[in-house]
Parts: C-alpha cells; structure tokens; sequence
C-alpha cells in the first residue's frame, strides 16, 4: 500500500469511528434476551477487548451478549467509500461484491457464496476499536502484501499429564492445562453442555500452522480446499495425529485418547469473518467422565520413544497400517473400559484381528489362535507352552464374555489359579507385545508357511 492510500485507510476509519457508527442488535433480540437495543462505543470495546484479547469465549454470557451487536456506518456516503476502497484493494478475490477466506476453511465449515465486503469492512472497523486505527491500518496492509496467516489445530487428550511444555515435533507440542480454569490458554473454546473444569489438568497436543494466500473469490472454493489441503499436512490428518497417540500410548503402554479437536485462529485477524474464533471439529460421544481412570505423567524420554516408534510406523505400508487400526484401537478400548467383562471382549477381538484374521470358517478357532500366537510370541518350547494356556484362557474367556456377559474372577493357568485382576493386565501385555513386533517387522505374520515348533 502506498502512504497516500494508508492514509485514505486512516481518513475513513476516523470518519467511520466519529460519530457515523451505531451498535445494535434486532428488537426481537433485545426483547429475548433483555439486553438494550444499542450499546455505546466505549462499552462495546470493553466487552470486545474481553472476548478477543483476554479470549473469555468460555463465558457464554459475554459469547452472547456480544457477538449480534452489529455495526453500522451511519453515513451512507462514508460507507460507500470505505467500501469502494476495499473493492479497489482486493479486485482480484471480488466475485459479485463476495469475497472468500482461509478461515472457513480451517473451521470447516464453508459457505461456497463467500461473505459479503460489508462483513470484512466490520472486522476492520472492530480491529480499530479494540486497538486503534494505526493498528487496523498496518493489518489491512498486511493482508494486501498476502502474508501468510497463524492458526492452531489442538487437540484435547485424556490419559497423560505433562508437568511443562513439550516440543514433540517442529511446531508441534504438548502444553499442560492449568487446574485453574481463569488460567486456561486463550484458545481454549466455549463448548456446550461440557463443564469447563473438565479439561483442568489434562493435556493439549497443539499444532501451529501458517497459510497462504488467505483470500480468494468464492467461485474457487473448491480447487482451494484442495490445494490447501494438500500443502498443509495437519489440516485435519486425523491420521497422522492418531498415529503419533498410538505410537505414544504402546510406547508408555497406557491409553492415550484424543477427545476434543478443534482450530483456532485470533478472532482480531483481518480474514477472520467467521463467526467465532474457535470452531469444535470433533467432540467423541463419549466424552462424559473418566475421572476415574488414571492419569499418567510422561517424561521428555518417553516422548522421544514414541517419536522413533512412530517414525518406523509411518514407514509402513498403508494397507498394513489400516489393518493394525483395529487391534490398536481394541487394545486401548481395554484400556478404559469399566468392566473385567468388556476388557476380555475387547482383547478378544484385538487378538483374532491379530492372528485369526485370514480364518473365515469357525473350525478349530481356538487351537489355531492359541497354536499361531504362542509361536510367534514365544522364544522357546517352555515358554510356548506356556503361552498356549494363557492363550487358551485368553480365548475361554472371551467366549463366555461374549455368550454369557460374565467372566469368572479367576483362571486357571498350569493347574494355578490367577485372579482375573493379574491376569487381564497380563493380557493386554501380550497383546501389545503382538502389536509392537509386528510394528517393528512391518507385516502381520503368515504362520500357516512356518513350520510350528520350538526347534
């Protein structure tokens, strides 16, 4: 922008902010909630500066007191203007008086007619009065010069702790979640119906993303979503997120869950016509309360053996890391499950996606299961032995889980009894032991061409 048109910028701002500006919402609004009509400029900065800088989104009074204020030059003439200049400014991204931003993108949530030129005039004027004109100025400015734009994509997890910040990967971290809710990271949202201290203490796994160009017209939406997705690996690669918590999980050997996801991008950028900063992608129906489970705290070591464990699995082929999916994700599901009972189903489907997954008739499940495990996991002929009982048990077990819903409280192994709460942690090791070795050889073993043996 040259200095002339900075300060025609400068000149409109000032005649938009003096007295041509009203703040108001619709009667109907007004009568609903029993707020005023219109609200003062001092008094809708103060609110403003709350919900943008101090980013108290998790207050729902403010979220709504706030947001449908709508503003209004009063000047048409004025009006008229600013907007003739921001058409002059973005010609290029214009189609039919609509222009189109990054930030649908990121939240999701599209509208392919774009947004009319009065909203981005509105995020100019509130940039103004939250700041000031000089700093409305030099971001608009900006934004003309295509500067790539900051955002994050976070992800809530449940399980593990960390006492400090964490640099997993270049611009990627863990970050601890204060037990004090006032003290929450800015860019936490407001989500409905889930009490705020149910995040205190957990741990956020945080992306930080820049993108680029952040306007286009609205009829390119299409080939842009592709384009950014395909430049941007993070931008909603669950799967790329979720191997890294499975890696991390089998590494500590304790569930590690994703819950919330969300992206996030200041609500003070220019490109920012969204209607709130934070967008929820994916809330799990099961979020309601695993208090009662464990929580781990994990060391800077531990998050360096997932990383290499990580690094070897993303190596491998894309067929075999799909097939791995449901044994990781059962074993886990044992993990946090409430019931001895539903600890067994869950192992038992993990374990036949292991071992019995080319098996398409019913014959001889169990021996083949017990037989094709204890091979593979056993170094000698006492120790396979000895992994065929406890396979055999595994496989009982789950077939009266199944059949029945229960579980006897304890199993006998080479004439012993073992009490089911030493013997399903036992199992679960071993499942993971089948997990990480077939991890670390990069296929699920054809047992059926090896000669079975301890020889």
């Amino acid at each position: 922008m040259t200095e002339d048109k900075k300060q025609k910028l400068a000149q409109l701002l000032h005649e938009s902010l003096s007295n041509n500006l009203e703040i108001r919402v619709t009667q109907e609004y007004a009568n609903n909630y029993q707020i005023p009509l219109t609200m003062n400029l001092n008094e809708y900065k103060r609110m403003l500066q709350a919900y943008w800088i101090h980013h108290r989104v998790n207050d729902i009074h403010l979220l709504l007191y706030i947001e449908p204020y709508e503003l209004h030059i009063a000047n048409d003439a004025t009006k008229s203007k600013f907007l003739d200049f921001i058409r002059q400014e973005f010609s290029e991204f214009i189609h039919k008086d609509r222009i189109q931003t990054i930030s649908a993108i990121i939240k999701g949530g599209v509208p392919n007619d774009g947004y009319h030129l009065d909203r981005l005039l509105k995020q100019i004027l509130k940039i103004a009065i939250v700041f000031d004109i000089e700093r409305a100025v030099l971001d608009f400015e900006k934004i003309t010069k295509n500067t790539p734009l900051s955002w994050q994509y976070l992800t809530i997890l449940d399980g593990i702790q960390v006492k400090q910040e964490i640099q997993v990967f270049d611009h990627i971290k863990l970050v601890p979640i204060p037990n004090n809710v006032s003290e929450f990271p800015y860019y936490f949202p407001y989500i409905p119906k889930i009490p705020s201290n149910y995040f205190a203490g957990k741990t956020l796994f945080v992306i930080d993303n820049s993108i680029s160009p952040i306007f286009f017209k609205p009829c390119q939406t299409d080939e842009m979503c592709k384009e950014i997705y395909n430049n941007n690996t993070h931008i909603g690669n669950f799967d790329f997120c979720d191997e890294f918590f499975h890696a991390l999980s089998l590494t500590c050997n304790f569930a590690i869950q994703p819950t919330i996801r969300w992206s996030f991008m200041k609500p003070y950028e220019i490109c920012h016509l969204t209607e709130s900063s934070s967008s929820a992608l994916t809330i799990p129906e099961y979020i309601t309360d695993h208090s009662w489970l464990d929580s781990k705290i994990i060391e800077k070591a531990q998050i360096d053996e997932a990383k290499s464990l990580h690094k070897v699995l993303n190596k491998r082929d894309s067929d075999f890391k799909e097939k791995l999916k449901i044994p990781i994700k059962r074993w886990l599901k044992s993990k946090t499950s409430r019931t001895d009972t539903d600890k067994i189903i869950d192992l038992g489907i993990a374990f036949e996606s292991l071992y019995l997954s080319d098996r398409d008739g019913n014959s001889e499940l169990s021996f083949q299961f017990r037989l094709r495990a204890s091979w593979y996991l056993g170094k000698n002929k006492p120790d396979r032995e000895l992994l065929m009982d406890e396979f055999k048990a595994i496989y009982t077990l789950r077939s009266k889980a199944v059949h029945t819903g229960k579980i006897p409280q304890t199993v006998k192994i080479r004439s012993k009894s073992v009490p089911i709460s030493e013997f399903i942690p036992k199992s679960q090791d071993l499942c993971r032991q089948s997990i990480m070795k077939m991890i670390e050889k990069g296929a699920f073993p054809d047992l059926n061409n090896e000669i079975l043996g301890c020889e």
